[in-house]
């Protein structure tokens, strides 16, 4: 649905609320709220042929889509609309005209009017009819369900409030009795048999506005020294009275407001010190003692009818004539509100005529509060992991899923459409649909390759597919490698991706079956074995054994058969070392007298003198010993 709010012209100072940022003023303009604070535009004027008040409907950016007095509907040019002429709304009343958008419907509206009976006299009727913007090249037209008579025993006024499931309903009430009508508004369009609440007092509200907080859970209606609370069932339309608010200081000039969050009701009263003014006040209604809860918050304004409105900023305004200007009370469900008054918004009628008239702000328009659940776009999964479906619409009454499940989400792995049905609390029946595409198709670049004796591998598919991209760079269906190591290649289908990897490896003649050549220091038998596994073994030695055991060094070869059927060779050298470090027996060194200590080993040597020398002479008595290191190997005599 397009972004659509109703907005309301008067000929007075009163700003008119509307859904987007713009409060239209009848000849002088309009409250652009765009800007902080909201300031006076020029996008409305010379509005002719009105009362005292005219309903707009506009656009989120405040262009005029359509308004009416209503008795005649113009169109977005200020033009007579299609069909547009000789409505029964000719009934000046403080709540006079209402539009109502039908639900699920993004181009039709109702208009809601009431007028003057002629019999029986002092008779307000309540009529209705249909507009289809889609009419007359996108101008809109009213179309052949117009003045519908729906209420015979209307007051003068009626507010719009949200239903449950995407509805709306109309509340009206009856004249000097205690009957409220509620006629309910969905997609199939307007109940004209109105559910009746017979509850509360019996008065004569002809003067009186309703108001309904934003969650249309309370109405309020104000008296002459009281204040009318009923509660409403969204759900099935029924009104019941809750509690009266006795203030004899309440003015008789009928407006009253809820603050935002539906807490607080603002509303004029009597000055007690002086009584040719008002005080704004507002009462607490959570309060244990309501009554009591009564607190002033901006004193000594005019004695008039002091039109009061819940804006878009959630600041409410009001009008204050005798100074000609619009006041606010910021922050309304704040513990210290602030008000504060917006110069330069004059009254454009001169004061002879605003005497002659009576002026009343409009409702707001109400849009229904779409309950949607949403699975979110179709999805296509080019992975095979399973995929989590949640609407996430919490603490609904029930789940159903196609699969037959009862849980908030499912978990599907499998490609179909799937929908969901959610029974609220409310009692709304929601639904929703999505379309699961699971790609399991993979590519296969086959098993790893072991080329024996090649210099180069052919790589690539069987299949065929959009595009391809190698980790080489190339793009070509199948690619020719020449070197050991990692391929990959990445194609897709449509908007699904695919990757394989594949091991090459080139095996020559020549591998390197041992690590490194082996040195040992002593007689025990050396092992030899591959550090590649094979399935047939021939060693030098004539052994075909996977491992052989040597005592000699020398040169041994080792020729394998590999698995995948690769011979290859290789070569080790093991030396054995096994010198004899000889100093000789003991001795007896006489004095004056020397020996000569030494040895053949080729190494670096350590005498226990610390010599470094192949030889050493002895003239001292002791113990001798050398230490000679050769290759690997480390030798010690003493």
């Amino acid at each position: 649905m397009k972004s659509l709010s109703i907005t309301f012209i008067l000929i007075l100072p009163s700003i008119l609320f509307c859904q987007n940022n713009n409060w239209l003023f009848f000849g002088n303009g309009n409250l652009n709220f765009n800007n902080e604070p909201p300031s006076l535009d020029t996008l409305f004027n010379n509005i002719e042929d009105v009362t005292t008040h005219i309903c707009t409907l506009s656009d989120s950016s405040g262009q005029i889509v359509f308004y009416t007095n209503g008795r005649t509907v113009w169109n977005k040019d200020l033009e007579v609309m299609q069909n547009g002429d000789n409505l029964e709304g000719v009934r000046t009343t403080p709540q006079g005209i209402v539009i109502a958008p039908k639900p699920n419907f993004e181009n039709i509206y109702y208009l809601f009017y009431l007028d003057n009976s002629i019999e029986p006299t002092n008779t307000i009727r309540l009529f209705y009819s249909e507009v289809d913007l889609a009419l007359d090249n996108g101008n809109g037209g009213v179309t052949l369900n117009k003045n519908i008579l729906l209420n015979a025993d209307a007051w003068s006024s009626m507010i719009l409030a949200n239903g449950i499931c995407n509805d709306l309903w109309l509340i009206i009430h009856g004249k000097t009795n205690d009957l409220f009508y509620a006629h309910h508004i969905t997609e199939t369009g307007i109940n004209e048999t109105p559910v009746i609440s017979k509850t509360g007092p019996i008065s004569d509200f002809v003067q009186s506005k309703m108001k309904i907080d934003l969650e249309s859970n309370t109405i309020a209606i104000p008296l002459t020294s009281d204040i009318e609370l009923f509660s409403f069932n969204k759900q099935t339309g029924e009104i019941e009275f809750i509690d009266t608010i006795l203030d004899e200081h309440t003015s008789s000039f009928k407006d009253l407001e809820f603050s935002p969050s539906g807490k607080y009701l603002y509303a004029p009263s009597k000055n007690l010190g002086n009584t040719l003014f008002d005080d704004l006040v507002r009462y607490n209604l959570e309060a244990d003692d309501v009554e009591g809860s009564k607190e002033v918050i901006y004193e000594n304004f005019s004695p008039s009818r002091h039109d009061m409105q819940l804006g878009p900023d959630n600041r409410i305004y009001f009008d204050i004539t005798d100074i000609r200007k619009i006041g606010a009370v910021e922050n309304p469900d704040s513990i210290n509100p602030i008000t504060y008054r917006l110069d330069g918004v004059y009254n454009p009628v001169p004061r002879e005529r605003l005497e002659q008239l009576t002026f009343r702000f409009q409702n707001r328009i109400v849009f229904p509060e779409t309950a949607t659940i949403d699975l979110g776009p179709d999805i296509q999964n080019c992975q095979e992991s399973s995929i989590i479906l949640d609407p996430q619409f919490l603490n609904a009454q029930s789940y159903l899923w196609s699969t037959g499940e009862m849980s908030t989400s499912i978990e599907v792995n499998a490609s179909g459409e799937y929908w969901i049905e959610i029974q609220t609390a409310g009692g709304c029946l929601l639904r929703d649909t999505i379309l699961v595409s699971i790609e399991r198709m993979t590519i296969d670049l086959g098993d790893d390759i072991i080329s024996c004796n090649e210099t180069s591998s052919i790589l690539g598919l069987t299949s065929t597919h959009d595009n391809y991209l190698w980790s080489t760079g190339q793009t070509d269906p199948t690619i020719e490698v020449f070197d050991s190591g990692l391929y990959w290649l990445e194609t897709s289908d449509g908007t699904c991706s695919f990757r394989d990897t594949i091991e090459v490896q080139f095996i020559t003649r020549q591998q390197d079956l041992f690590v490194e050549d082996i040195t040992v220091c002593d007689e025990s038998p050396v092992v030899l074995e591959s550090n590649i596994a094979g399935i047939q073994y021939n060693w030098s030695t004539n052994e075909t054994t996977a491992s052989i055991q040597v005592t000699e060094s020398g040169m041994y070869t080792l020729e394998l058969l590999t698995e995948e059927g690769c011979l290859i060779s290789d070569t080790v050298t093991v030396t054995i070392e096994n010198l004899n470090l000889d100093l000789g027996g003991d001795d007896i060194l006489c004095p004056d007298d020397s020996i000569h200590l030494s040895s053949t080993i080729n190494g670096d040597y350590l005498w226990s003198d610390g010599t470094i020398d192949e030889s050493i002479t002895i003239t001292e008595p002791g113990q001798y010993w050398l230490e000679v290191e050769t290759l690997n190997c480390l030798y010690t005599d003493t």
